[in-house]
């Protein structure tokens, strides 16, 4: 048989990737590094070992075309709307500091305007798959910093469209028909907007519905990708980007009822195209050009990611956002992004760039690319220490103040005793909230996003805006005097640094801390929190209490068994745990269960017959306990009672007995 040359490359980087990401790993260095560490070995400037770099293109645009659909699908524009004034604004003001910043830097060192502006375009933008996969790898995917980004990289992506049509007129080859052809432009984007919103209201939801009715699972998953890709290639025929396509594609599909099952159908392969991505993106540098002019290329990234940084820090403030959302949000957009890579190819053809040039900007770029995964990993740290170490007083106590000055000032006087702190308003935070307010508790909250805290001030509900992670705020919130504190906020380093500051201010309060995993137990408790509910574990219990439910197991042995583990910090659930600790509850399986059974046609061996006839009792060993007739229960349930068509039976006996029943009842 012979060979398939895109399959002995496919082979190759998967198994190049897999070995250099794992090793990585092990180094503790993001795995993505081993992508581009790869695709620099294996590509034209490293040992050439690739056949056709053609083909590994085609399958890292299969890979942004997929990431770009997955986002449309997630991108909720409900919540982007809620932030819709920094995300446009605060996008474009970022952009342009960052293009006349970089112009005019440049044009200082004698490079014409055209380039220097070209240059500035190319690194004004961001990376929405770095971004991403960060965010994910760190599983902070709601925060308000995150929603911002999320966003901000969506309009830049969506902005590279009509930075594309400026480069011919940067390159002084624009044609005179240039007004003529920005008008078919619009309506060319005119068109799109509204074939999306018509396919996402009417179209795509009666197809899916359909398919879905087939309960075909393949089906669903085909219709899926050629939705995805049809689309994709529609906007590429008419002249805009395939990834643009891709995610007007996923906005469709997210207004499905459908869209959760889309996106975990389309994970996997989106994860194995997007490695041909990073592949790809590694396979154009030069390490030649790079090893010689490594000092320069390192000066200049370190002045990029710190510029972008600065940027983006200011872009968000100004519109009044908490500094450490505006930091996270500096620290997330601070590197270049895959689309500067598609505009310096065009910008090559059209001579903006010369060969060095090209690869000077390929060497900086793919660096702050290398490091963005590190500094957004540690993006709670960097902004912590920035806030609450390197600002002077006097701007810290601003920072820090709550938004309404008569609220602040109604919570500094109120009397706050033996009272509830709720630390993050989450669904969790949320709930806690509700059960003090039902059990007459006092109780306060902190919370630092401005958008929450707008909404709690206009519920009237006792709120302090501010990271509490500042001794100042927990003040404000009375901590000395309060008796129990609930931290229910998802990153764990906050987490433990609120538990640290908390029991310094306090030794009575009593901290409640809800985490993600049973390993951070132990570390949280030595710290000084009192009660550490791990999430993993908790949903655990839950499931395993209502499937001991189903087995009639007493209630009070239940409670008993969850106390147990409770009380031996989930050792239970613990992998290898061998405890035969005396505490341990036996647990006694009845061999009875309860079950419902609906009869569902008038031609039933039942149907017509009353309990007496039928003799359910001596015939299968079994009692009725319940009949359901037209949402009204029946619970009396005597001799004379006739069953009807759509009776729902409520029985209680032997499974082997019940078994029979049904089969019985549904002949």
């Amino acid at each position: 048989m012979a060979e398939i040359p895109i399959l002995y490359d496919i082979v190759l980087i998967l198994g190049i990737s897999i070995l250099l990401s794992l090793i990585f790993q092990r180094l503790r260095v993001p795995s993505i590094l081993g992508f581009f560490m790869a695709g620099a070995i294996i590509g034209p400037y490293g040992l050439s070992l690739i056949s056709s770099s053609h083909n590994v293109e085609v399958l890292s645009q299969m890979g942004v075309i997929l990431l770009l659909f997955v986002i449309g699908i997630e991108f909720s524009l409900k919540s982007i709307a809620a932030v819709k004034n920094v995300v446009l604004g605060g996008t474009i003001i970022q952009l342009a500091i960052v293009i006349l910043l970089t112009a005019g830097s440049l044009m200082a060192f004698n490079m014409e305007l055209n380039r220097a502006v070209f240059l500035g375009i190319l690194f004004s933008l961001s990376s929405t798959v770095i971004v991403l996969k960060a965010i994910q790898t760190i599983r902070v995917h709601h925060g308000l910093a995150e929603k911002i980004t999320i966003g901000a990289t969506i309009v830049q992506d969506l902005l590279a469209v009509p930075l594309m049509l400026l480069i011919p007129l940067l390159a002084g080859e624009a044609h005179q028909n240039g007004e003529t052809t920005v008008l078919l432009f619009l309506i060319k984007v005119l068109a799109i907007l509204l074939l999306t919103f018509l396919s996402a209201k009417y179209i795509v939801p009666y197809v899916l519905r359909r398919v879905i009715l087939s309960h075909n699972r393949e089906l669903f998953v085909l219709t899926v990708v050629l939705i995805c890709f049809a689309t994709a290639l529609l906007t590429s025929w008419l002249g805009l980007t395939l990834a643009l396509g891709a995610f007007l594609a996923g906005l469709i599909i997210s207004e499905s009822e459908y869209s959760h099952q889309a996106i975990v159908q389309l994970i996997p392969f989106r994860e194995i195209f997007l490695s041909f991505f990073f592949v790809s993106i590694g396979m154009l540098l030069n390490t030649t050009f790079l090893f010689h002019n490594f000092w320069v290329v390192l000066l200049l990234t370190a002045v990029i990611i710190l510029g972008k940084g600065i940027i983006g820090y200011v872009s968000i403030a100004i519109f009044g956002y908490h500094p450490k959302t505006s930091i996270k949000t500096g620290i997330y957009l601070a590197q270049v992004g895959e689309f500067s890579f598609i505009l310096a190819s065009i910008g090559l053809t059209y001579n903006l760039l010369s060969n060095d040039l090209f690869q000077l900007f390929l060497a900086i770029s793919l660096l702050t690319m290398a490091i963005a995964p590190f500094l957004i990993g540690r993006s709670e740290q960097i902004s912590d220490y920035l806030i609450l170490s390197l600002l002077p007083r006097p701007i810290k106590k601003r920072l820090f103040r709550v938004h309404n000055l008569k609220k602040e000032h109604e919570l500094e006087h109120q009397l706050f005793s033996d009272h509830i702190v709720i630390i993050g308003y989450g669904l969790n935070g949320k709930n806690v909230s509700r059960a003090a307010k039902y059990a007459e508790i006092p109780y306060v909250i902190i919370e630092y996003d401005p958008l929450i805290v707008e909404r709690l001030k206009q519920e009237n509900e006792p709120v302090i805006f501010g990271d509490a992670n500042s001794p100042m705020v927990l003040r404000l919130a009375n901590i000395e005097k309060a008796r129990v504190v609930v931290i229910a906020i998802s990153d764990l380093v906050s987490t433990k640094s609120i538990v640290e500051g908390v029991r310094g201010l306090s030794e009575l309060v009593y901290i409640v801390v809800r985490t993600r995993y049973v390993e951070n137990l132990n570390d949280l408790l030595l710290l000084g929190a009192d009660e550490v509910i791990p999430e993993e574990y908790e949903t655990s219990i839950e499931i395993f209490t209502v499937v001991l439910r189903k087995y009639l197991v007493p209630r009070t042995i239940i409670d008993g068994f969850v106390n147990c583990m409770r009380h031996n910090n989930y050792q239970l659930l613990c992998a290898g745990s061998n405890q035969q600790d005396g505490d341990n509850y036996p647990i006694s399986i009845p061999d009875m269960e309860i079950v419902s059974i609906k009869v569902l046609h008038e031609y039933s061996n039942v149907v017509g017959k009353s309990i007496k006839e039928l003799q359910l009792r001596d015939t299968f060993g079994i009692n009725i306990l319940a009949v359901r007739r037209n949402n009204q229960y029946i619970t009396n349930i005597t001799k004379d009672l006739t069953i009807e068509p759509d009776d729902v039976l409520y029985v209680f006996g032997k499974r082997y007995n019940l078994s029979n029943l049904s089969h019985f009842i549904r002949k």
